[in-house]
């Protein structure tokens, strides 16, 4: 389960660290033609502070749900170019990976659980999805789990990484 939370905390700081560069390349983008705004900001640690506010926006925003070009029809003033920003959050959403289903909805009762909770019934049930699989779907079937939190008994991942 710590390998788990390793890998999510990775996708976490990988994604703030893009937010971030992202950031900083349209502020940079935005200094050639607003030079005025750009020297109001006379440390690093502002430009880092209103950074982080961005980033935290932007997660705020896709984890939420909430449209980015809603929000800014009913609020221009809520980021700073409102069509440069929300066209990017839209994109960000757009790129944000999804679950693909390898008809094993039924597996999600076993997400966030320890592989010794499963029941004979349950692994049975994993076991009867892997057989099925064909092997081009492996790789997607395991990246598929791991994007919902379900863990293999080895014994059935041996089935898939052969």
């Amino acid at each position: 389960m710590e390998a788990l939370e390793i890998f999510f905390l990775s996708i976490a700081i990988g994604l703030i660290v893009h937010l971030l560069v992202r950031w900083s390349e349209r502020q940079k983008a935005r200094g050639a033609e607003d030079a005025s705004q750009q020297s109001s900001q006379t440390t690093g640690e502002s430009a880092l502070g209103s950074a982080l506010g961005e980033v935290e926006r932007e997660l705020r925003e896709s984890l939420s749900g909430e449209s980015a070009t809603s929000r800014c029809a009913d609020d221009a003033s809520a980021c700073a170019s409102c069509t440069d920003s929300c066209s990017e959050a839209e994109r960000a959403i757009r790129r944000a990976p999804r679950i693909v289903y390898y008809d094993d909805e039924e597996l999600d009762v076993l997400a966030h659980r320890p592989i010794e909770s499963y029941t004979d019934a349950e692994l049975a049930m994993l076991r009867e999805v892997a057989e099925t699989l064909l092997e081009t779907d492996y790789e997607g079937w395991l990246k598929s789990l791991s994007m919902r939190g379900i863990l293999l008994p080895p014994e059935i991942l041996q089935l898939v990484t052969r």
